[in-house]
């Protein structure tokens, strides 16, 4: 099977901005039980991604409910994203408390100071779901299995970049 990283689209960045408030803020805040309010400041041509990696990893509501189809036990923060300048409120959910899957190989490629380079993927130990975080120090990597892929080429899901990922059978 095929893997991809999932990425923010880097042209779409400027469109929005997090009004008072950081990642670290966010964390642990963002569960299923309570919906979060997060307000935002968006251009008068914005359109709202959905995929987002800051200030946390947002997947819009139109992906969340294709995602179920795939995973119908996946549980996610709620943020509800209100720009009072335009008057406008859209649902996303957050990736934030994933768990991180181990499925790093140890021949993915480091640089100096330890973070990854190219991320290889043991396919022994990859999870069954199509969409999966794997986390390694302080960098996490959304993982997408090709039929989820496919999916969402086929729909009108925007935001986002795919970056072929490799994989190896045990420390092959």
């Amino acid at each position: 099977m095929d893997y991809f990283i999932l990425r923010q689209d880097p042209r779409e960045i400027d469109n929005l901005s997090f009004i008072g408030i950081s990642h670290r803020e966010l964390m642990g805040k963002l569960t299923s039980e309570n919906p979060t309010a997060l307000y935002v400041r968006s251009t008068e041509n914005a359109e709202y991604m959905d995929y987002m990696e800051r200030p946390a990893v947002f997947i819009s509501n139109p992906l969340y409910r294709m995602v179920k189809k795939y995973v119908p036990t996946l549980e996610l923060g709620l943020a509800v994203f209100i720009d009072q300048t335009h008057g406008d409120q859209k649902l996303y959910w957050s990736l934030e408390d994933m768990e991180g899957s181990d499925c790093i190989s140890g021949n993915s490629q480091l640089d100096k100071l330890g973070f990854i380079t190219q991320l290889i993927l043991d396919e022994t130990n990859i999870p069954e779901q199509p969409l999966f975080q794997v986390v390694h120090r302080q960098q996490r990597f959304t993982i997408v299995r090709l039929d989820l892929v496919e999916s969402l080429l086929r729909r009108e899901i925007c935001g986002f970049h795919l970056q072929p990922v490799d994989t190896v059978r045990g420390e092959d």
